[in-house]
């Protein structure tokens, strides 16, 4: 019995342990600590997501009664992220990315200073252009151990006499509204 205890004490020490080595390794250190949206270890939406029990996720997942669930050929998978990364990385003058996504791109081999960081609402001006990122309602994670380590986040852009908004990976939230207050109206939206 006693062995049982300390081999689980030791699984559950190593994990977070493993996590919090994972959140130094993987942030950008006193940014993301200042980050009001980053809460007890991880990142937080200023919406709360919808908690799923069990069942609902296996009632998700085996849909009963519908038809054409499946497509009639496979769908083409393209592994794009870090290979097209770092593609780019040799041609690109700078990424712009939410706040510990810069960590990942300089493990792959992206030079630091061609990464920037954004929390919600930071901004830089390259010539008469504005990118801003913006609110967004998801989550982040790679595996098991490290969810909400990085941010997620939306983008607008305006200049030339036009604004720009990418909704990015996100779901419908009320955030829409204030950023389109902020930073709109937009001439074009990417949703």
């Amino acid at each position: 019995m006693i062995w049982t205890i300390v081999i689980l004490l030791a699984l559950v020490v190593s994990v977070f342990g493993y996590r919090y080595y994972l959140l130094l390794t993987l942030t950008s250190g006193d940014k993301i600590l200042a980050s009001p949206h980053f809460v007890g270890g991880k990142f937080v939406n200023s919406v709360p997501n919808k908690k799923y029990t069990i069942k609902e996720i296996v009632g998700m997942v085996f849909k009963s009664g519908q038809k054409d669930q499946k497509p009639s050929k496979p769908l083409p998978v393209e592994n794009l992220d870090k290979n097209v990364i770092l593609y780019l990385a040799n041609k690109a003058l700078s990424f712009f990315v939410p706040l510990g996504v810069g960590k990942r791109l300089q493990k792959w081999g992206v030079d630091k200073s061609k990464i920037l960081e954004f929390n919600w609402c930071d901004a830089v001006r390259i010539g008469d252009i504005k990118i801003a990122s913006t609110p967004a309602r998801h989550y982040s994670s790679r595996n098991l151990l490290d969810k909400d380590f990085t941010f997620w986040c939306s983008w607008s852009l305006i200049g030339g006499g036009y604004r720009i908004f990418f909704s990015g990976d996100t779901g419908t939230f009320p955030s829409f509204a204030e950023i389109g207050e902020r930073y709109g109206p937009f001439d074009l939206t990417f949703i």
